[in-house]
Protein backbone atom coordinates (compact mmCIF):
# COMPACT_ATOMS: atom_id res chain seq x y z
CA UNK A 1 0.00 0.00 0.00
CA UNK A 2 1.44 3.34 -1.05
CA UNK A 3 2.67 5.98 1.79
CA UNK A 4 0.26 8.47 3.33
CA UNK A 5 1.63 11.54 1.70
CA UNK A 6 1.57 14.70 4.75
CA UNK A 7 1.08 18.35 2.56
CA UNK A 8 0.21 21.42 3.24
CA UNK A 9 -1.58 23.50 0.90
CA UNK A 10 -0.81 27.61 0.87
CA UNK A 11 -3.12 30.31 -0.53
CA UNK A 12 -1.48 33.66 -0.22
CA UNK A 13 -4.66 35.62 -0.35
CA UNK A 14 -7.68 35.91 1.51
CA UNK A 15 -10.23 36.80 -2.07
CA UNK A 16 -12.18 33.85 -3.17
CA UNK A 17 -10.98 34.89 -6.35
CA UNK A 18 -10.09 32.73 -9.94
CA UNK A 19 -7.75 30.11 -8.47
CA UNK A 20 -8.94 29.51 -5.12
CA UNK A 21 -11.76 27.04 -6.05
CA UNK A 22 -8.83 25.02 -8.29
CA UNK A 23 -6.64 25.31 -4.88
CA UNK A 24 -9.50 23.78 -2.99
CA UNK A 25 -10.28 21.05 -5.51
CA UNK A 26 -6.85 19.86 -5.31
CA UNK A 27 -6.52 19.20 -1.74
CA UNK A 28 -9.84 18.27 -1.59
CA UNK A 29 -9.32 15.36 -4.40
CA UNK A 30 -5.91 14.11 -2.26
CA UNK A 31 -7.95 13.79 1.00
CA UNK A 32 -10.16 11.40 -0.38
CA UNK A 33 -7.15 9.69 -1.85
CA UNK A 34 -6.34 9.43 1.46
CA UNK A 35 -3.59 11.98 2.11
CA UNK A 36 -3.42 13.80 5.19
CA UNK A 37 -3.61 17.19 3.73
CA UNK A 38 -4.37 21.16 5.46
CA UNK A 39 -5.12 23.95 3.52
CA UNK A 40 -4.20 27.42 4.83
CA UNK A 41 -5.19 31.15 2.88
CA UNK A 42 -4.74 34.64 3.59
CA UNK A 43 -6.55 36.20 6.75
CA UNK A 44 -7.24 39.23 4.96
CA UNK A 45 -4.36 41.11 7.01
CA UNK A 46 -6.40 41.77 9.68
CA UNK A 47 -9.71 42.90 7.64
CA UNK A 48 -12.61 42.23 9.77
CA UNK A 49 -14.43 38.86 7.58
CA UNK A 50 -12.55 39.65 4.68
CA UNK A 51 -11.38 35.44 4.66
CA UNK A 52 -14.59 34.01 6.01
CA UNK A 53 -16.13 32.59 3.16
CA UNK A 54 -12.86 31.45 1.72
CA UNK A 55 -12.69 29.59 5.67
CA UNK A 56 -15.83 28.45 5.48
CA UNK A 57 -15.65 27.16 2.39
CA UNK A 58 -12.83 25.19 3.24
CA UNK A 59 -13.67 23.80 5.97
CA UNK A 60 -17.75 22.62 4.60
CA UNK A 61 -15.45 20.81 2.58
CA UNK A 62 -14.00 18.68 5.20
CA UNK A 63 -10.54 20.37 4.47
CA UNK A 64 -8.18 20.58 7.95
CA UNK A 65 -7.63 24.12 8.06
CA UNK A 66 -4.39 25.86 9.74
CA UNK A 67 -5.24 29.33 10.62
CA UNK A 68 -2.25 30.73 12.40
CA UNK A 69 -0.71 32.31 8.81
CA UNK A 70 -1.59 35.79 7.74
CA UNK A 71 -0.26 34.75 3.77
CA UNK A 72 -0.18 38.00 2.44
CA UNK A 73 -1.24 38.61 -1.42
CA UNK A 74 1.84 41.27 -1.82
CA UNK A 75 5.19 40.41 -0.51
CA UNK A 76 5.59 42.21 3.23
CA UNK A 77 9.02 41.45 4.93
CA UNK A 78 7.38 41.83 8.48
CA UNK A 79 4.14 39.89 7.65
CA UNK A 80 6.26 37.26 5.62
CA UNK A 81 8.84 37.05 8.54
CA UNK A 82 6.33 36.11 11.02
CA UNK A 83 4.39 33.39 8.84
CA UNK A 84 7.86 31.61 7.67
CA UNK A 85 8.66 31.34 11.52
CA UNK A 86 4.92 29.90 11.87
CA UNK A 87 5.18 27.80 8.80
CA UNK A 88 8.13 26.46 10.17
CA UNK A 89 7.16 25.21 13.52
CA UNK A 90 4.19 23.82 11.59
CA UNK A 91 6.54 21.62 9.49
CA UNK A 92 8.53 20.52 12.20
CA UNK A 93 5.23 19.68 14.54
CA UNK A 94 3.29 17.58 11.77
CA UNK A 95 5.94 16.01 10.06
CA UNK A 96 5.49 17.07 6.63
CA UNK A 97 6.50 15.78 3.50
CA UNK A 98 5.11 18.45 0.59
CA UNK A 99 4.41 22.13 0.67
CA UNK A 100 1.81 23.04 -1.94
CA UNK A 101 1.76 26.44 -3.02
CA UNK A 102 -0.56 27.80 -5.66
CA UNK A 103 0.43 31.34 -5.39
CA UNK A 104 3.89 33.67 -5.97
CA UNK A 105 4.24 34.95 -2.04
CA UNK A 106 3.57 31.40 -0.52
CA UNK A 107 6.03 29.93 -3.14
CA UNK A 108 8.86 32.59 -1.01
CA UNK A 109 7.21 31.92 2.57
CA UNK A 110 7.03 27.98 1.72
CA UNK A 111 10.61 27.60 0.18
CA UNK A 112 12.14 29.80 3.05
CA UNK A 113 10.31 27.52 5.59
CA UNK A 114 11.50 24.06 3.93
CA UNK A 115 14.69 24.85 3.98
CA UNK A 116 14.86 26.29 7.44
CA UNK A 117 13.64 23.21 8.84
CA UNK A 118 16.81 21.16 7.08
CA UNK A 119 14.73 17.94 6.02
CA UNK A 120 13.47 16.56 2.57
CA UNK A 121 10.47 18.81 2.62
CA UNK A 122 9.72 19.18 -1.31
CA UNK A 123 7.83 22.25 -2.19
CA UNK A 124 5.17 21.43 -5.44
CA UNK A 125 3.67 24.98 -7.37
CA UNK A 126 0.61 25.25 -9.06
CA UNK A 127 0.35 27.29 -11.82
CA UNK A 128 -3.00 29.17 -13.13
CA UNK A 129 -1.05 32.31 -15.53
CA UNK A 130 -0.23 30.73 -18.80
CA UNK A 131 2.75 33.13 -19.12
CA UNK A 132 4.55 32.15 -15.90
CA UNK A 133 7.94 32.39 -15.92
CA UNK A 134 8.47 34.59 -18.68
CA UNK A 135 7.17 37.47 -16.48
CA UNK A 136 9.63 38.16 -14.02
CA UNK A 137 13.31 37.73 -12.42
CA UNK A 138 11.31 36.59 -9.61
CA UNK A 139 9.27 33.80 -11.10
CA UNK A 140 12.59 32.23 -12.56
CA UNK A 141 14.35 32.53 -9.15
CA UNK A 142 11.91 30.54 -7.59
CA UNK A 143 11.22 28.36 -10.47
CA UNK A 144 14.96 27.72 -10.65
CA UNK A 145 15.92 27.20 -7.12
CA UNK A 146 13.14 27.09 -4.54
CA UNK A 147 10.19 24.68 -6.34
CA UNK A 148 10.72 21.25 -6.90
CA UNK A 149 8.38 20.25 -9.12
CA UNK A 150 5.51 22.01 -10.89
CA UNK A 151 1.89 20.88 -11.80
CA UNK A 152 1.10 23.37 -15.30
CA UNK A 153 -2.30 23.40 -17.18
CA UNK A 154 -2.06 24.79 -20.30
CA UNK A 155 0.60 23.08 -23.14
CA UNK A 156 1.92 26.84 -23.21
CA UNK A 157 2.72 27.17 -19.20
CA UNK A 158 4.28 23.59 -19.68
CA UNK A 159 6.46 24.42 -22.73
CA UNK A 160 7.90 27.69 -20.90
CA UNK A 161 8.95 26.04 -17.59
CA UNK A 162 10.47 23.54 -19.65
CA UNK A 163 12.26 25.71 -21.93
CA UNK A 164 14.92 27.07 -19.10
CA UNK A 165 14.61 24.28 -15.95
CA UNK A 166 17.61 22.67 -15.39
CA UNK A 167 14.88 19.02 -14.23
CA UNK A 168 12.32 19.43 -16.91
CA UNK A 169 11.06 15.87 -15.88
CA UNK A 170 9.24 17.60 -12.72
CA UNK A 171 6.83 18.97 -14.56
CA UNK A 172 3.74 18.10 -15.55
CA UNK A 173 0.35 18.96 -17.40
CA UNK A 174 -2.65 18.14 -15.27
CA UNK A 175 -6.53 18.71 -16.31
CA UNK A 176 -8.29 20.89 -14.18
CA UNK A 177 -10.86 19.35 -11.57
CA UNK A 178 -14.45 19.82 -11.47
CA UNK A 179 -16.57 18.07 -8.66
CA UNK A 180 -18.85 15.93 -10.78
CA UNK A 181 -21.06 14.43 -7.87
CA UNK A 182 -22.37 17.71 -7.42
CA UNK A 183 -22.16 18.96 -11.36
CA UNK A 184 -24.06 16.41 -12.36
CA UNK A 185 -27.53 17.62 -15.27
CA UNK A 186 -29.55 14.55 -13.24
CA UNK A 187 -29.19 15.90 -9.68
CA UNK A 188 -32.47 17.04 -8.25
CA UNK A 189 -32.24 20.58 -7.24
CA UNK A 190 -33.52 22.63 -4.37
CA UNK A 191 -33.93 25.88 -6.50
CA UNK A 192 -36.50 27.14 -8.79
CA UNK A 193 -36.67 26.91 -12.48
CA UNK A 194 -34.44 29.91 -13.58
CA UNK A 195 -36.16 29.93 -17.04
CA UNK A 196 -39.29 30.67 -15.21
CA UNK A 197 -37.58 33.03 -12.90
CA UNK A 198 -36.06 35.31 -15.11
CA UNK A 199 -39.56 35.10 -17.74
CA UNK A 200 -37.65 33.04 -20.14
CA UNK A 201 -39.69 30.55 -22.03
CA UNK A 202 -38.85 27.47 -22.70
CA UNK A 203 -38.25 27.07 -26.33
CA UNK A 204 -36.32 30.26 -26.23
CA UNK A 205 -32.25 29.50 -27.15
CA UNK A 206 -30.56 30.78 -23.88
CA UNK A 207 -26.94 31.58 -24.29
CA UNK A 208 -24.97 32.11 -20.68
CA UNK A 209 -21.65 33.54 -20.27
CA UNK A 210 -20.02 33.18 -16.38
CA UNK A 211 -17.58 35.72 -16.27
CA UNK A 212 -16.11 38.50 -14.10
CA UNK A 213 -17.72 41.86 -16.06
CA UNK A 214 -14.31 43.36 -17.01
CA UNK A 215 -13.11 44.55 -20.53
CA UNK A 216 -10.42 42.17 -20.59
CA UNK A 217 -12.58 39.40 -20.93
CA UNK A 218 -13.81 40.60 -24.53
CA UNK A 219 -17.20 41.23 -23.72
CA UNK A 220 -17.21 43.72 -26.55
CA UNK A 221 -17.09 40.62 -28.20
CA UNK A 222 -19.38 38.58 -27.19
CA UNK A 223 -21.97 41.42 -27.08
CA UNK A 224 -21.32 42.46 -30.84
CA UNK A 225 -21.97 38.55 -31.84
CA UNK A 226 -25.06 38.01 -29.73
CA UNK A 227 -26.33 41.14 -31.51
CA UNK A 228 -25.71 39.43 -34.92
CA UNK A 229 -27.29 36.08 -34.04
CA UNK A 230 -30.46 37.86 -32.67
CA UNK A 231 -30.96 39.46 -35.82
CA UNK A 232 -31.70 36.01 -37.53
CA UNK A 233 -33.17 34.36 -34.26
CA UNK A 234 -35.67 36.52 -32.15
CA UNK A 235 -35.91 33.49 -30.07
CA UNK A 236 -32.62 34.21 -28.58
CA UNK A 237 -31.96 35.07 -24.98
CA UNK A 238 -29.07 35.66 -22.83
CA UNK A 239 -27.92 35.37 -19.23
CA UNK A 240 -24.52 37.64 -17.74
CA UNK A 241 -23.93 35.68 -14.94
CA UNK A 242 -21.29 37.87 -13.40
CA UNK A 243 -20.57 41.48 -11.52
CA UNK A 244 -17.78 43.78 -12.27
CA UNK A 245 -16.94 47.42 -11.12
CA UNK A 246 -17.52 48.08 -15.04
CA UNK A 247 -20.89 46.20 -15.49
CA UNK A 248 -22.09 49.18 -16.50
CA UNK A 249 -19.55 50.21 -18.69
CA UNK A 250 -18.68 46.90 -20.19
CA UNK A 251 -22.52 46.02 -20.37
CA UNK A 252 -25.14 47.42 -19.17
CA UNK A 253 -24.72 50.66 -20.91
CA UNK A 254 -23.60 48.73 -24.48
CA UNK A 255 -26.85 46.73 -24.11
CA UNK A 256 -28.83 49.67 -24.37
CA UNK A 257 -26.96 51.31 -27.09
CA UNK A 258 -27.69 48.58 -28.71
CA UNK A 259 -31.35 48.55 -28.24
CA UNK A 260 -31.34 44.80 -26.49
CA UNK A 261 -32.28 45.09 -23.19
CA UNK A 262 -34.89 42.50 -23.20
CA UNK A 263 -32.54 39.47 -24.57
CA UNK A 264 -30.30 40.10 -21.51
CA UNK A 265 -30.70 38.84 -17.89
CA UNK A 266 -28.13 39.86 -15.01
CA UNK A 267 -27.75 37.72 -11.75
CA UNK A 268 -24.72 37.47 -10.18
CA UNK A 269 -23.11 34.10 -9.54
CA UNK A 270 -25.50 32.36 -7.36
CA UNK A 271 -24.84 29.69 -4.62
CA UNK A 272 -25.37 26.49 -4.04
CA UNK A 273 -28.02 24.56 -6.10
CA UNK A 274 -28.77 28.04 -7.70
CA UNK A 275 -25.73 28.20 -9.65
CA UNK A 276 -26.41 24.53 -10.61
CA UNK A 277 -29.73 25.22 -11.60
CA UNK A 278 -28.69 28.78 -13.77
CA UNK A 279 -26.23 26.19 -15.55
CA UNK A 280 -28.70 23.60 -16.44
CA UNK A 281 -30.79 25.98 -17.86
CA UNK A 282 -28.62 26.88 -20.62
CA UNK A 283 -28.71 26.09 -24.60
CA UNK A 284 -25.24 26.88 -24.63
CA UNK A 285 -22.36 28.39 -22.50
CA UNK A 286 -19.77 30.63 -24.09
CA UNK A 287 -15.83 31.90 -23.17
CA UNK A 288 -13.91 34.57 -25.40
CA UNK A 289 -11.14 35.21 -22.88
CA UNK A 290 -10.49 32.90 -19.46
CA UNK A 291 -10.19 35.59 -15.85
CA UNK A 292 -7.37 35.35 -13.46
CA UNK A 293 -8.12 31.15 -13.11
CA UNK A 294 -6.40 30.36 -16.90
CA UNK A 295 -7.83 26.87 -16.25
CA UNK A 296 -11.59 27.95 -16.73
CA UNK A 297 -13.50 26.22 -14.03
CA UNK A 298 -16.14 27.39 -15.06
CA UNK A 299 -16.18 25.80 -18.32
CA UNK A 300 -15.75 22.40 -16.91
CA UNK A 301 -18.51 23.10 -14.59
CA UNK A 302 -21.03 23.72 -17.63
CA UNK A 303 -19.28 20.52 -19.49
CA UNK A 304 -20.40 18.14 -16.13
CA UNK A 305 -23.91 19.58 -16.52
CA UNK A 306 -23.71 18.96 -20.11
CA UNK A 307 -23.99 21.91 -21.43
CA UNK A 308 -21.71 22.14 -24.95
CA UNK A 309 -19.59 25.33 -24.96
CA UNK A 310 -18.38 27.91 -27.44
CA UNK A 311 -14.91 29.13 -26.52
CA UNK A 312 -12.44 31.06 -28.15
CA UNK A 313 -8.92 29.90 -29.76
CA UNK A 314 -7.58 31.10 -26.92
CA UNK A 315 -4.83 29.65 -23.70
CA UNK A 316 -6.34 26.38 -22.14
CA UNK A 317 -9.81 26.72 -24.05
CA UNK A 318 -8.84 24.64 -27.16
CA UNK A 319 -7.31 21.87 -24.85
CA UNK A 320 -10.13 21.50 -23.20
CA UNK A 321 -13.25 21.89 -25.27
CA UNK A 322 -12.66 19.41 -28.57
CA UNK A 323 -13.88 21.42 -31.44
CA UNK A 324 -17.17 19.37 -32.86
CA UNK A 325 -16.81 17.26 -30.35
CA UNK A 326 -18.11 18.39 -27.11
CA UNK A 327 -18.38 21.81 -28.10
CA UNK A 328 -17.22 24.30 -30.84
CA UNK A 329 -14.07 26.23 -30.90
CA UNK A 330 -14.14 29.90 -33.12
CA UNK A 331 -11.36 32.46 -33.46
CA UNK A 332 -12.42 35.27 -31.72
CA UNK A 333 -15.12 37.48 -33.46
CA UNK A 334 -18.29 38.57 -33.64
CA UNK A 335 -19.20 37.09 -36.85
CA UNK A 336 -17.97 33.71 -35.59
CA UNK A 337 -19.71 33.25 -32.78
CA UNK A 338 -23.24 34.77 -34.01
CA UNK A 339 -22.38 31.90 -36.91
CA UNK A 340 -21.72 29.24 -33.89
CA UNK A 341 -25.03 30.23 -31.82
CA UNK A 342 -27.42 29.78 -35.29
CA UNK A 343 -25.51 26.58 -35.92
CA UNK A 344 -26.53 25.08 -32.62
CA UNK A 345 -30.08 26.61 -32.50
CA UNK A 346 -31.03 25.63 -35.59
CA UNK A 347 -29.33 22.09 -35.09
CA UNK A 348 -30.97 20.98 -31.71
CA UNK A 349 -30.35 17.60 -32.55
CA UNK A 350 -26.41 18.58 -32.91
CA UNK A 351 -26.61 20.53 -29.78
CA UNK A 352 -27.89 17.70 -27.55
CA UNK A 353 -24.97 15.37 -28.56
CA UNK A 354 -22.39 17.96 -28.06
CA UNK A 355 -24.23 18.47 -24.40
CA UNK A 356 -24.04 14.59 -23.64
CA UNK A 357 -20.51 14.36 -24.80
CA UNK A 358 -18.94 17.18 -22.80
CA UNK A 359 -20.92 15.53 -19.69
CA UNK A 360 -18.84 12.19 -20.27
CA UNK A 361 -15.85 14.16 -20.81
CA UNK A 362 -15.99 15.77 -17.54
CA UNK A 363 -16.65 12.64 -15.96
CA UNK A 364 -13.72 10.84 -17.64
CA UNK A 365 -11.32 13.29 -17.62
CA UNK A 366 -11.73 16.06 -14.63
CA UNK A 367 -13.51 14.16 -11.80
CA UNK A 368 -11.93 14.66 -8.56
CA UNK A 369 -11.38 11.20 -8.78
CA UNK A 370 -8.81 11.36 -11.52
CA UNK A 371 -7.68 15.22 -10.24
CA UNK A 372 -6.14 13.52 -6.74
CA UNK A 373 -4.76 10.24 -8.20
CA UNK A 374 -2.95 12.10 -10.41
CA UNK A 375 -1.68 14.33 -8.00
CA UNK A 376 -0.47 11.71 -5.64
CA UNK A 377 1.38 10.45 -8.24
CA UNK A 378 2.85 13.40 -8.99
CA UNK A 379 3.85 14.26 -5.02
CA UNK A 380 5.32 10.40 -4.81
CA UNK A 381 7.68 11.01 -7.87
CA UNK A 382 8.50 14.44 -6.70
CA UNK A 383 9.36 12.72 -3.30
CA UNK A 384 11.40 9.82 -4.49
CA UNK A 385 12.92 11.15 -8.14
CA UNK A 386 14.66 8.71 -10.21
CA UNK A 387 17.24 10.60 -12.25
Amino acid sequence: MAKTIKAIHLFSNWKWTGPAEPALYSAISLKKEGHEIYFACGNGAGKQGLSHFFYEEAQRRGLSLFNDMILNKHISFKKNFKDILTLKNFLKERDIDIIHCHLTNDNIIGGIAAKIVNKKIKLVRSIYDQNFPVNGLRNRLLALYITDGFITYTQKTFNNINSFRKSPQFTWKLDGAVNTERFNPDKKLNAPDKRQEFGIRQNDFLVGIVARVQPQRRFDIFLEGIKRAYNNLPSLRVFIIGEGSKINQVAVNPIKKMGLEKVFRFTKIQRGDHYLALLKALDVKVLIRPGSDETCRAVREAMAMGVPVIASNFGILPETVDNKINGIIINDSPEKLAEAILFLAKNREIKEKLGINANKKAREKFSLEKHGKKLGEIYRQVLNPVI
